[in-house]
């Protein structure tokens, strides 16, 4: 319905019209069955209702029903501007009929003055919008809103300027499309081809792509020129022949003919051979500006010239059929007058009826006029425009554009007067006919030369870029409209330019999101690039802004400046002619995408120095200009490539992903999966591998530390609130002078981080931002500067090598800020773009992990209450905006989740999902069996119950990984803590390790097994893991509260026999062993009484009960502990009593046994070195040189060295067996 039939307002009463729609053919016969009246009554005003029903006379349709309301008010009410009249508070009427006779039933309301609304199923589309509008990838959808689409797919065509993009879906009310490759900053053209008609969004689109967030000239260097006719003045790109490639028009005023260069560049290739040779046609006289719009809707864009010197338009018709750009490929010029000297045409639907009108600005007249777009589909001929309209401009009008500048929904006119210091804005007013408001000028530089329509990043307003040739400036000026017609204007400031600028192009040259401004200099021969800034909303001049130009040479006498990707490689760029040649010059944007990505890293454990290989992109050449962190510490690299690269792991790895930083580019990679380090297996793992905690720091406040080399020096230290612990520890020694504590600028933070990819390790704190690290190599003490940027998990969703940072708000939506940092010297994050979740923002936390094996990071919402896991796909492409598939939710089975945490403890290369549960009495490990193609995610949890006798919901309850027995295999480290400080609640707290013990990939209830809660007294915050002391075995960092304390992972922990009770008895008698560093395994200890072995019946890791065995001597006591192959010593022997009369005779003892020995028989000792529960007997021989061992009634002799004169038995190797020295 052309006049937009809904609610109207009646005086201040609302009155709501229904239509019911029910197809109809003309000839049908139509009765009215009735008219009823009735009165009503509404807050004490009475009104009248008149009802006629219209039915189908043919009784096999259903019938058509329009309800028509007539309202009387029987007191005062004030009048309300409806349709084309104005409502008088009288009786009002509202008639359905065929007004026009085209068999499409109108609306008429009948009052003092008649309303006609036409009911007309050929009205124009309109595009108000598109989403996401600025900030969007080549390649990646674009949803157009507007109204009056065509409902086929098909009959659909959208065109960015004049590329063509694919369409993927329509409806009456919005359309998907696929960014195509080419267009710079172009409008969005829609044409529903069930009407032949087109709409054209209100303001342009700039794709973006991977961005380096910088403009250097060294991108522009690669130039070449392109040979055309006498003195190029301008030039327009569009595709022209339907190939998805952007072609070229030049305009030549000396021959008054225009150049059309075919594009035949291949992807990524932008030479002289580009291109096809030109083809020449005829237009009028001086063309001095031409466009490429397709103005008949055949989906062809034809070629529109401005004639300076014939005061006219030409128009030559696209015939291209068979893809071929040749002299047939146009037809002939057809002329239309225009206004006198036309220094440039564009085009605009001034009338809004679906058909693009022609608008050229006279210089020397002052005026611009608009010529009205009658034409049919695929013709052109002298009927298909009206007679030029004429509206005066101020003084020498330059140039123009249009743009809907008080966003009514009609396109208007801005004109810049260069004879003047203004620009003119002419709202549109047409109904039938052009008409405009008076104009209203806004203040600029001197001479406005030139004038662009910009939009600002994430808010959907316009401003006008303007060049000020007198003042060598381009200045930005805003229209806020607040309701009326006269708008506050908003400058928001002048940046220098080159000299004289005269052309102008808005475009999004380096790709992050916010538009840049290109500036022709006429009097220096270049062209200036300023470098948008943009932070959010339109009006706060702090928030945009350009920065310092960059100049790029053309060439003398530069004339027609242009932006296009013109070799689809998503870079944008620069196109000049030169009016004293017979050349254009085409300047490409050489810029080259540096992300680093690493795709894999092979093998993924190792001990320190094993080589690991790294494949990826974006890497350094040159070795020296790579960073790889294993966590805290930083590798030695043996090999570097662009993609690949040969480190060893360094000594103080942790369990973590690889990071590789190019401190060239300043791009960080991640790898997907974690690297797990080990060390030499020593076997099993208890709580007394662990030396007693000692204290490295306190404080009055509760500390959060955060681990790694913060000063390069290959140590992991210790950032604690604002102190930091510089790493001095020798290999294997660690203890309380161990760190140095330095006062630093206060940081806090709890994870290490090289966020700006310059090769030193920053420090995050999730709740607050980044302090990054400034320190010159070589300082003991790092710098570190003020926090920055945000809140949230560290993600790099876009792989574009920046890390950004996701959040969740109560708003139940996920929020991205993308890094869009330029210098390693600072954190710059993007407004936030809004990803729909449709959450409980009050039971929800969230993660983020590569679910999937894609590469790419996936975010995670975890509703704890309901125990459900969100999965929110990453399907952004490299340096694209960001977008996640929609959200897919599965069951955990844990009502009641505490945390969660990815990592891949059972080295399948997958991440395994863990959560804690909120009784904080244990985990659930849930398998990660993804494959593409499948709906599975998660194998059925696994439980794991932790030993916490409380209810107390003050504790906490937080899980760390790494290998920490050596085995190859990921253990878990969970830690129980308090968040206040409650002394009574010691023994609550503490650190239990659950050693991985699976024996393949599965995982079952088998696979992690509890050790003792390891003697850590009162814990209020989470463990961290790290190697401090380089022994390549991994320690923890205790955090107790206002204390920090280490404990130091030592297996060679000396066992220690403290005491032995009783210190005598029989053979059979029941003795404890009191000590530490026993085996908890009672076979893994080895207990002699001298030479022989006692029955071990229990063990702890502190105690010990044996059985005295027969043959016991008085001896110290020896614990033997397998799993350390160490010994511990009684300072005491032990005395083995038996049943006696406690005489002592010559009588006691039996007559002697002899034994012939060797010559000369010395010093004996005895052992039992069968280990059959026996003694034997060893014998020195001096002369003879050899030691005699007698078992039973054998003898056996060993050679010796001269002389030997002393033995003695004892296990020197600690492999339970007992050796022999000889002196």
């Amino acid at each position: 319905v052309d006049a937009g039939i809904g609610r109207r307002r009646v005086g201040r009463k609302q009155a709501t019209i229904r239509i019911q729609r029910q197809p109809g053919r003309v000839g049908d016969h139509l009765t009215v069955e009735a008219d009823r009246h009735r009165v009503g009554q509404v807050g004490g005003r009475r009104f009248q209702v008149v009802e006629v029903a219209i039915t189908n006379r043919h009784a096999e349709r259903r019938a058509d029903l329009y309800r028509h309301i007539g309202v009387c008010l029987t007191d005062d009410e004030e009048r309300g501007g409806v349709g084309g009249g104005a409502w008088i508070r009288r009786r009002v009427f509202i008639y359905v009929s065929d007004i026009d006779g085209d068999g499409m039933a109108d609306l008429v309301s009948a009052q003092q003055s008649i309303s006609y609304n036409r009911n007309n199923p050929l009205a124009p589309p309109i595009v108000t919008s598109f989403k996401p509008w600025s900030i969007n990838t080549v390649g990646s959808e674009l949803n157009v809103i507007g109204e009056n689409f065509s409902k086929e797919q098909a009959n659909n065509k959208v065109y960015f300027g004049s590329v063509k993009a694919e369409v993927l879906s329509s409806s009456r009310k919005s359309i998907t499309v696929k960014i195509p490759a080419g267009p710079a900053y172009e409008k969005i053209t829609v044409v529903n081809k069930d009407k032949n008609l087109e709409a054209t969004s209100p303001y342009p689109f700039a794709p973006m792509y991977l961005s380096n967030f910088e403009i250097t000239a060294n991108y522009f260097k690669t130039k070449f020129d392109l040979t055309t006719a006498a003195a190029p003045s301008s030039n327009a790109i569009g595709d022209l022949n339907g190939d998805d490639k952007p072609d070229l028009v030049v305009t030549n005023r000396v021959d008054n003919t225009i150049n059309v260069y075919r594009n035949i560049s291949p992807t990524g290739s932008l030479t002289a051979a580009s291109f096809a040779p030109m083809v020449v046609f005829n237009v009028g006289k001086g063309p001095a500006s031409v466009i490429i719009k397709d103005i008949n809707n055949d989906g062809k864009p034809e070629i529109i010239t401005a004639n300076i010197e014939s005061n006219t338009v030409s128009i030559l018709n696209n015939a291209i059929t068979n893809g071929d750009i040749t002299t047939s490929a146009f037809a002939a010029k057809v002329d239309f007058a225009t206004g006198s000297k036309p220094v440039k045409v564009i085009t605009a639907d001034i009338n809004m009826d679906g058909r693009p009108d022609i608008i050229t600005v006279s210089n020397s007249a002052d005026i611009f006029s608009v010529l009205i777009n009658t034409t049919t589909l695929g013709t052109v001929s002298a009927g298909s425009f009206t007679g030029k309209v004429d509206f005066a401009t101020s003084n020498k009008p330059s140039s123009i554009i249009a743009a809907d500048a008080n966003y009514d929904g009609k396109t208007d006119i801005v004109v810049s007067n260069a004879g003047s210091t203004t620009i003119s804005v002419f709202l549109n007013t047409t109904v039938m006919a052009p008409s405009f408001k008076p104009k209203l000028n806004i203040s600029t530089g001197a001479n406005p030369s030139d004038i662009a329509i910009g939009t600002y990043s994430n808010w959907e307003g316009l401003f006008f870029a303007v060049t000020n040739k007198g003042s060598n400036t381009v200045s930005i000026h805003t229209l806020r409209f607040y309701g009326g017609d006269v708008p506050q204007i908003i400058n928001k400031g002048s940046f220098a330019t080159g000299k004289s600028p005269v052309e102008l192009r808005l475009a999004d040259i380096d790709g992050d999101g916010v538009l840049d401004a290109a500036v022709l200099n006429a009097a220096d021969n270049t062209i200036s690039l300023l470098r948008g800034k943009g932070f959010g909303g339109p009006f706060n001049s702090e928030e945009f802004s350009f920065e310092p130009k960059v100049d790029i040479s053309t060439g003398s006498s530069p004339a027609g400046l242009n932006i296009c990707d013109l070799d689809n490689d998503l870079k944008p760029d620069l196109i000049i002619g030169s009016t004293d040649s017979a050349s254009l010059k085409m300047i490409r944007n050489y810029r080259v995408e540096t992300p680093t990505i690493i795709t894999s890293f092979t093998p993924q454990t190792g001990v320190a120095g094993t080589e690991i290989t790294i494949n990826g992109n974006g890497f350094d050449a040159t070795a020296a200009n790579n960073t790889v962190f294993f966590g805290p510490v930083k590798a030695d690299i043996v090999k570097s490539t662009v993609s690949k690269l040969i480190v060893k792991v360094p000594v103080g790895a942790a369990f973590c992903p690889l990071s590789v930083s190019n401190t060239t580019t300043n791009r960080i990679g991640f790898t997907n999966g974690t690297f797990a380090p080990t060390f030499v297996n020593r076997g099993g793992l208890a709580a007394v591998d662990f030396e007693d905690k000692f204290q490295i720091y306190s404080s009055e406040y509760t500390p959060t530390t955060s681990v790694g080399d913060f000063n390069q020096d290959g140590k992991p230290d210790i950032v604690v609130n604002n102190r930091f612990l510089n790493n001095v520890s020798e290999k294997g020694t660690l203890n309380s002078g161990s760190f140095i504590k330095k006062e630093i600028a206060y940081t806090g933070g709890t994870t290490s981080i090289d966020f700006n990819a310059d090769g030193k390790l920053d420090v995050f704190q999730p709740g607050s931002g980044f302090s990054l690290n400034k320190s010159p190599l070589g300082v003991d003490v790092p710098v570190f500067d003020d926090r920055v940027g945000l809140g949230g998990l560290v993600i790099d969703v876009d792989n574009d090598g920046k890390p950004d940072i996701v959040n969740i708000g109560q708003s139940k939506d996920v929020y991205i800020y993308r890094n869009i940092s330029t210098s390693p010297n600072e954190v710059r994050l993007a407004s936030a773009i809004t990803i729909k979740a449709a959450f409980d923002q009050y039971s929800t936390t969230y993660n983020v992990t590569d679910i999937d094996g894609d590469g790419k990071t996936d975010v995670l919402l975890i509703n704890m209450q309901k125990g459900t896991l969100g999965v929110l796909r990453n399907i952004t492409p490299i340096g694209g905006t960001p977008a996640f598939a929609d959200k897919i939710e599965f069951s955990t089975g844990v009502l009641g989740i505490k945390g969660t945490y990815f990592a891949d403890i059972n080295n399948d290369g997958k991440n395994d999902m863990i959560v804690t549960r909120s009784d904080n009495k244990g985990f659930s490990v849930f398998r990660n069996i993804y494959e593409s193609g499948k709906l599975s995610l998660f194998a059925p949890k696994v439980d794991f119950p932790l030993y916490n006798p409380t209810e107390y919901s003050l504790h906490q309850f937080k899980l760390a990984f790494n290998d920490m027995n050596g085995d190859g295999k990921t253990d878990i480290i969970a830690t129980l803590y308090i968040t206040y400080d409650n002394t009574g609640l010691e023994n609550l707290t503490g650190v239990t390790l659950f050693l991985n013990k699976s024996t393949d990939n599965n995982i079952t209830s088998d696979s992690f097994v509890a050790q003792p809660k390891l003697k850590t007294g009162n814990l209020y915050g989470e463990t961290n893991v790290a190697d401090f002391d380089g022994d390549g075995r991994p320690d923890l960092l205790i955090n107790s509260g206002r204390t920090v304390s280490l404990m130091r992972n030592n297996p060679f922990v000396l066992p220690v026999i403290t005491s032995i009770n009783p210190i005598s008895g029989d053979v059979g008698s029941s003795v404890l062993i009191s000590g530490k560093g026993f085996s908890v395994t009672p076979s893994k200890n080895i207990v002699r009484f001298g030479a022989v072995n006692a029955t071990v019946k229990a063990a702890t890791d502190t105690t010990i009960t044996i059985t005295v065995p027969v043959g016991a001597t008085y001896r110290p006591v020896t614990v033997l502990n397998t799993d350390k192959q160490l010994t511990a010593t009684a300072v005491t022997p032990f005395t083995t009593t038996f049943l006696t009369d406690r005489n002592f005779t010559a009588d006691t003892f039996t007559q002697k046994l002899t034994a012939p020995t060797g010559t000369k028989p010395g010093n004996s000792s005895t052992g039992d070195f069968d280990g059959d529960g026996k003694l034997e007997i060893a014998v020195v021989n001096a002369t003879s040189r050899t030691l005699s061992i007698f078992s039973g009634s054998s003898r056996i002799d060993l050679k010796t060295g001269a002389e030997p004169s002393f033995v003695s038995i004892t296990d020197l190797d600690n492999d339970g067996k007992p050796d022999i020295v000889v002196s």
